[in-house]
């Protein structure tokens, strides 16, 4: 028999402990939502980053994803990912971290570590994804900027601070 079995069994995996046991473990995957893998999506969407446009620009996935020029270039890409669960999942794992605060003169919050060093399923599934040639492939693309293959990730919580008004 197999010391090392990778069997899957439907959304399982066996998977090795740090004491060299053996688990069952859920598979968790990342995936791009594929209306974004489209290639009308990308067309437009380099169309739209690269336009001089200073009004929100819609993009060709049923208004899904909208890019704004200010008062930064940024994009909004609705339902980015195809599973909820996945979300979910990273969801909560994002929110078990240790979170350290942070300030400047404009507002507090606080920041994970570097999730480098994070191992959980779902941000381990997140990380592959962000650092794959495939999607820095996707991203350049449809941004046309030219990237690396650096990738510093970590998540901050922003909380009210104070009184409105």
């Amino acid at each position: 028999m197999d010391p090392t079995p990778a069997k899957r069994f439907k959304g399982k995996t066996n998977v090795i402990t740090k004491n060299g046991e053996w688990k069952v473990s859920d598979l968790t995957e990342a995936k791009l939502n594929d209306k974004y893998g489209l290639e009308d999506f990308r067309q437009s969407a380099a169309l739209a980053w690269a336009s001089d446009e200073k009004e929100p620009v819609e993009l060709a996935v049923n208004s899904a994803a909208i890019v704004y020029k200010n008062p930064f270039p940024c994009c909004q890409l609705k339902n980015f990912f195809q599973d909820d669960d996945f979300l979910y999942r990273l969801k909560d794992e994002l929110h078990s971290l240790n979170f350290s605060e942070k300030s400047n003169d404009l507002y507090k919050f606080r920041q994970s570590q570097d999730l480098k060093k994070v191992s959980t399923s779902a941000v381990a599934a997140l990380k592959k994804f962000i650092y794959s040639p495939d999607f820095r492939h996707w991203l350049e693309e449809v941004t046309g900027i030219e990237l690396d293959s650096t990738v510093d990730m970590s998540c901050a919580k922003y909380n009210h601070t104070g009184n409105m008004g």
